[in-house]
């Protein structure tokens, strides 16, 4: 019964969002920068903030999508924005349902982190408050 697995599938899925990597072994970091990605508390948070940050993006990303598919399915009008943050979403969860069932390495993951970017921008850009220079 493949269903009895769906935990599982859940917590592999999971693993896309930590595509953060501390130091990636083929390319040549500045002194500087190979002195902080050493320390490994460093690493650790940044990788940490990288997969929150991309949870919640993904979290936000679903919401949007489900509050407008009604609209998307009766295919009303719909403004740009949203098409492509319903696509973005599409094809971020799509890929997030293979890699749980085939499992493929984090680092093949490397191809949808702009779609998960634009998704974090989008969920600061409508959580973080206007500053008042945009306001005036």
């Amino acid at each position: 019964n493949p269903f009895q697995y769906f935990p599982y599938y859940c917590l592999e899925g999971l693993a896309v969002i930590f595509w953060k990597s501390g130091e990636i072994g083929f390319v040549a970091y500045p002194d500087w920068l190979s002195f902080i990605y050493d320390k490994t508390p460093v690493r650790f948070i940044l990788s940490l903030l990288s997969a929150v940050l991309t949870l919640l993006a993904l979290i936000h990303l679903a919401i949007l999508n489900l509050r407008n598919l009604k609209s998307f399915l009766q295919r009303t009008v719909i403004d740009e924005k949203m098409a492509t943050l319903f696509l973005i979403g599409s094809i971020s969860f799509t890929f997030i349902a293979l890699h749980a069932t085939i499992s493929v390495l984090t680092r093949y993951c490397l191809v949808i982190v702009p779609l998960y970017l634009i998704s974090i921008a989008v969920l600061l850009d409508r959580c973080c408050p206007k500053s008042s220079l945009e306001q005036s």
